[in-house]
Order: structure tokens, then C-alpha cells, then sequence
């Protein structure tokens, strides 16, 4: 998959789940774009390692 496209679909995903969740309330939408951010970064560069 090419890098850009890859970036703009994780930022689209993140946007969606955050001004949903901002709906709800802005300081929950921050803990989980944010908590997604980190899982997500690690669990790619865990498979880029292995593979």
C-alpha cells in the first residue's frame, strides 16, 4: 500500500471517530484519537519489523 494513501485513510479514520465521539464530550474524543494514535503506531511498527 502507498505510504499517502495509507496516512490519509489513518487520518480520515481518526477524524470520523473523534468528531464522533466530540459529539459526547471534546476531552473523551482526545484520550481516544489520542490512546488510537499510540496503539496504532506501535502495532504497525511491530509488523514492519516482523515482516
Amino acid at each position: 500500500m502507498n505510504m499517502i494513501v495509507y496516512n490519509t485513510s489513518m487520518l480520515a479514520g481518526l477524524a470520523m471517530i473523534g468528531s464522533g465521539i466530540a459529539i459526547w464530550s471534546a476531552a473523551a474524543a482526545l484520550v481516544v484519537v489520542g490512546t488510537l494514535v499510540i496503539g496504532l503506531t506501535l502495532a504497525a511498527a511491530n509488523l514492519s519489523r516482523k515482516g
